[in-house]
């Protein structure tokens, strides 16, 4: 039910498990600088971490104030999928701005710890979860410069073709007793 013209962010906000304790800061952090920008929104539900229910009522609360702003529950895979295609930026700090959406050449703004330590491809921007740095880092995001300098890139998580690499694997495999019994190995003496 929302336009396209213009494109709207893609926000997708989770608690960071070992700083759940802070949730409530992250969330009105990212708010803000979502306030100062004026952008549409689309807003996804997080999972069901310890604290989501704060994220979720803090943007039921943004999002009465706000009318160019969607929550959705779950947009399920097709849809949330056309969205990454289709908005402008994706702010957050899901796995899914991290593993997908370069897929789309979609530029990501990734906040806080969560995702830290995984491969970050060249379409996402961290920051920390502090409005200014929220804010500089989605403003650099949506400039077209970035997003064109975003074409061709290949995603390190892989193409979508995992499945069917897998199933040739598989299916080349031989599947008899050598492959189900366990095999001893003496190790010797282990201490």
């Amino acid at each position: 039910g929302m336009a396209l013209d213009p494109p709207p962010l893609l926000a997708t906000f989770h608690p960071v498990t070992l700083q759940y304790e802070k949730t409530q800061e992250h969330i009105s952090e990212l708010l803000k600088a979502l306030d100062e920008l004026q952008h549409p929104v689309v807003f996804t539900y997080p999972n069901s971490d310890t604290f989501g229910r704060k994220i979720i009522a803090a943007i039921k609360e943004y999002q009465q104030k706000h009318p160019n702003c969607v929550a959705v529950k779950d947009l399920g895979i097709r849809a949330y999928f056309s969205l990454m295609k289709f908005a402008q930026a994706m702010v957050g700090n899901s796995s899914s701005g991290i593993i997908e959406a370069s897929s789309f050449c979609l530029p990501v703004v990734d906040i806080g710890a969560r995702q830290q330590g995984r491969v970050r491809p060249g379409n996402v921007i961290h920051c920390s979860p502090e409005r200014n740095s929220i804010l500089k880092a989605v403003k650099k995001a949506i400039e077209p410069q970035f997003r064109k300098s975003l074409e061709g890139m290949e995603n390190p998580y892989g193409d979508g073709s995992a499945g069917e690499k897998i199933v040739s694997v598989l299916k080349k495999s031989v599947f008899d007793e050598n492959f189900i019994i366990k095999k001893f190995h003496d190790l010797g003496h282990v201490k």
